[in-house]
């Protein structure tokens, strides 16, 4: 029994354009397949056959559409453009291409960000020292002595 949910098909051909000749080959290949999954999804197609044909995974095909008609900040639907995000820095004018993320932990592209944010915490909780890791084994007549005296052994070993 096939169980669809209860999504609206909205009008492609209302949707703005987007060159894919600014893209890399790959670039051009991802957004090829996404546009030809949502023309699937609109057109009916199973979700099963739009990812066996396509290989875009059936949560970017349901919330692809939702995107795509939400509107940009020039009063426009973003269509296409939704597919592929393109950001422009406001300092050197450099057009870097950010896409959706599938947030896979084994991907760095999709991790690269929750990454950073755990190194940086991590970065935080360290003193301002040098840190040095040291791996040694005392004799057993020393281990004894150590253990009833640590600060003692201690100092003496590392001062």
């Amino acid at each position: 029994m096939k169980v669809r949910r209860n999504v609206s098909r909205p009008d492609t051909s209302a949707w703005p354009e987007f060159d894919p000749g600014a893209l890399t080959a790959a670039q051009r290949k991802t957004f090829g397949a996404r546009r030809r999954a949502v023309e699937m999804f609109v057109a009916d197609t199973s979700l099963a056959e739009i990812e066996a044909q396509t290989g875009v995974n059936r949560r970017q095909v349901y919330r692809a559409p939702e995107s795509a008609t939400a509107l940009h900040a020039d009063g426009r639907p973003y269509g296409w453009r939704a597919l592929v995000h393109l950001l422009r820095c406001g300092g050197c004018g450099a057009d870097p291409v950010s896409y959706n993320s599938c947030r896979n932990r084994c991907i760095p592209e999709c991790q690269s960000s929750a990454a950073q944010r755990w190194l940086d915490a991590r970065h935080a909780d360290l003193l301002p020292v040098e840190y040095c890791h040291a791996i040694f084994t005392l004799p057993a007549p020393m281990a004894d002595i150590a253990c009833q005296n640590k600060a003692v052994v201690y100092g003496l070993l590392f001062d």
